[in-house]
């Protein structure tokens, strides 16, 4: 290093591993594999994903007991989702070492442990009312929902007297906006003004009220 030798560094790899491992369930509600009749993800079955930061996403097939075999697993941290009905994930186990949430460090590999990934079934509900916009036909309310550096933007229609309320929802941040239906798409399409959105923090079992102005007229 600048211009001098340097001897008997040590540059430490850690294998790839395979990883055995078993869902949990919080509940009943989290325990049924349900999905919408004929949908992608009941032809593929159930599956745990493994997604670094960079690299290649890893994925498992999860038995009808709840396990799974991930294969080939690189030594990094990953963000887990699991596609188990209407569920997310709370916590997981390695071994001996707890995580909360879903992101899981792998970065010395797995040791050799088995992976317990705990999932629960949203209870959280984000609802109120638009205000200020006189007739309410043809709104909705946008909400953005943020897994880490990701997002996802889903729409929900406004009643006719103003309101509206979200299916349950995950923990997590999540920000919101009324729009006009007609805009909808495009704002799937692309990023919202941070500005033009309110943040809405929700925990494991919150039920938040958050009223909004109706956006200005064309």
């Amino acid at each position: 290093m600048g211009g001098s030798n340097v001897d008997l560094i040590e540059l430490r790899v850690v294998a790839p591993s395979n990883i055995s491992g078993h869902l949990e369930f919080e509940d009943d509600n989290a325990r049924k594999p349900t999905v919408p009749d004929g949908s992608l993800e009941e032809q593929e079955g159930q599956r745990i994903q493994l997604s670094p930061d960079n690299g290649n996403t890893v994925q498992s097939a999860i038995g009808s007991d709840g396990t799974f075999q991930l294969k080939d697993v690189a030594a990094r941290k990953y963000s887990v989702s699991v596609s188990w009905g209407n569920t997310y994930v709370k916590s997981m186990r390695l071994g001996t070492t707890a995580f909360d949430g879903a992101n899981l460090d792998l970065s010395n590999g797995s040791g050799g442990a088995e992976l317990s990934v705990r999932v629960a079934a949203p209870k959280s509900t984000i609802s109120g009312t638009v205000k200020d916009g006189g007739e309410r036909a043809g709104l909705a309310v946008a909400i953005v929902q943020h897994f880490g550096d990701d997002s996802s933007v889903f729409s929900i229609p406004v009643k006719p007297d103003g309101t509206w309320s979200s299916p349950p929802l995950p923990p997590g941040r999540y920000q919101i906006r009324a729009v006009h239906e007609k805009d909808v798409e495009s704002l799937l399409a692309g990023p919202m003004d941070d500005d033009e959105m309110e943040t809405v923090e929700l925990g494991a079992d919150d039920q938040i009220t958050k009223d909004l102005k109706a956006p200005v007229q064309p």
